[in-house]
Parts: C-alpha cells; structure tokens; sequence
C-alpha cells in the first residue's frame, strides 16, 4: 500500500519504516522487518544537516531516538551495526538544549533501550579518586557521592561503550546572603 502511494525512497528512511519494522518482527515476519531495519541503520548512521529547525512533531533529535529505540528494543542483535556518532549527535543535542517534551521522552526510551543491552558493560565503568574506586552502581548507571573537597577524579571506562558523565548539585546554601542582589533579576527577601 505504500509503494502505491508515497515513494518508496522516502519512507524507507523514514521512522515509519523502523516501526514498521518493529511490527513486522512481532508478527515474526523477520525477512520482511530486517529488509526494512536495513534502510533505518543506514539512515540512522549517515551524516545529517548540522542545522534543522523543530516542525511537524518531527526533528533529527525525535528522528534518531526513535530509530536507536526501536533498533535496541525489538533488534538488539543489530544493535551493534549503529555507529558512535548516532549516540553523540544525541548528547550534542542535549548539551545545546535543541530538545522539547517529545523530544526528550524519545531519548529516554532509546536510552533505557540502549543501556538495558549493555548492562554487562556497566562493570567497566569506574569514578576514581586517587586510585580507589568510589563509585557505587543502580542497574543502569555508576554514580558517586561528592564531599566539596573530593576533586580530581578520574572516570574510567574499561569497556567498548561510550560513556559520559554528569554532575548535579542540589541543595540550599547554608548560610545565605544578607543583602539584595541584582543580577537582571531583582530578590527581595522578607524574613518574618
């Protein structure tokens, strides 16, 4: 049906194609999934525009999520054919806030999908401070505990995975400022 109505050129590099595909291998249909997986791997592993703009519920962000998901969730003997590069225009998007709530809930699920694969690769990933391991793990990630004074840590990544880190900080300061401060933004603080 649509070969008779769409170019097939389009839509076989397309997302349709990759749940598509993720039907058909729930059907157990798996030439007809791997002949359409083929067109979405290759699509998913050629460069694309460094520009691009956000329109019709669809961008390169949406677009590549959606494809690594459904390559790690319904393929994951395939998954191994996605290149690097899929996984670092993802974090380069990130880390430049080109992102919105669909686009965001994409990544996600592609990222549980991923990481849900390589959980034997967890056990390579070390936090070090002066030679000791510090990390502790959940299922998914090694995170660590920080004292102000811990610094220089070292990140060790033993395995074949790219790794990335991230460092948050929460809480309140412990002693806040007595005076007004303006910084574009006017506080006035009223203590009762």
């Amino acid at each position: 049906m649509l070969e008779q109505h769409f170019n097939a050129k389009d839509w076989q590099s397309d997302t349709l194609s990759a749940w598509l595909s993720a039907a058909y291998q729930l059907l157990k249909q798996d030439e007809e999934a791997h002949k359409l997986l083929e067109n979405v791997i290759a699509k998913l592993n050629s460069e694309r525009d460094v520009q691009w703009l956000y329109r019709h519920y669809s961008d390169p962000l949406i677009q590549d999520s959606s494809m690594l998901y459904v390559i790690a969730r319904h393929f994951p003997k395939e998954l191994a054919k996605v290149s690097e590069k899929v996984l670092t225009r993802i974090a380069q998007d990130l880390n430049q806030q080109r992102y919105n709530t669909l686009s965001s809930a994409m990544v996600l699920l592609a990222l549980d999908a991923y990481a849900q694969q390589n959980q034997a690769e967890l056990s390579a990933l070390h936090i070090q401070q002066n030679g000791q391991d510090i990390s502790q793990s959940n299922s998914l990630f090694r995170y660590a505990d920080l004292t102000e004074t811990q610094m220089n840590l070292d990140f060790v990544n033993s395995s074949t995975q790219t790794a990335w880190f991230a460092l948050s900080q929460s809480g309140y300061p412990q002693k806040a400022d007595n005076k007004a401060l303006s910084n574009g933004l006017e506080i006035y603080r009223t203590l009762y």
